[in-house]
C-alpha cells in the first residue's frame, strides 16, 4: 500500500516521485475566510451606501419640488402686484383727457417771451 506524505519538495507518493504544488494555492486556501470576511463587509457598505444615496436622491427630490413651489408662488404674487398697479394707473387716468390737461398760468407769457426773442409779434 503507498501513502502520499507531503514533504519540502511537494506531495510524495508512494513510489517516491515528487509533484511539485503551485504556491498560489497555498494563499487563496489558507486566506480564504478572510476573504470571504472581507467580500461581506464590502458587500455590506455596499448595499449601506446605496441605501443613503437613494436617501439622499429623495431628500434632494423633496427640496427641488419645494423650491419649485416657492418660486411659483413668487412669480404668480409678483404677476398680480403688476396687474394691480396697471389697474391703479389705468383708473387713475381713465379721467383724465389729453385736453384736460391743466396748462400752467405762465405759459402766455412765456410764449410771449420766446416771440419777442425771436423777433416775432409777441407784444400784443
Amino acid at each position: 500500500m503507498t501513502y502520499d506524505r507531503l514533504g519540502p519538495e511537494g506531495l510524495q507518493r508512494g513510489g517516491g516521485r515528487a509533484i511539485h504544488l503551485e504556491r498560489q494555492v497555498h494563499p487563496v486556501f489558507f486566506n480564504r475566510s478572510r476573504t470571504d470576511a472581507r467580500l461581506t463587509q464590502v458587500e455590506t457598505e455596499l448595499s449601506e451606501l446605496k441605501r443613503r444615496f437613494s436617501q439622499i436622491e429623495q431628500e434632494w427630490d423633496a427640496t427641488t419640488h419645494r423650491v419649485t413651489k416657492v418660486l411659483r408662488r413668487i412669480r404668480t404674487s409678483e404677476e398680480a402686484q403688476a396687474r394691480e398697479v396697471k389697474e391703479d394707473f389705468v383708473e387713475g387716468a381713465a379721467g383724465l383727457q389729453p385736453s384736460t390737461i391743466p396748462t400752467p398760468p405762465d405759459r402766455l407769457t412765456r410764449i410771449r417771451q420766446q416771440l419777442a426773442v425771436r423777433g416775432g409779434n409777441g407784444d400784443k
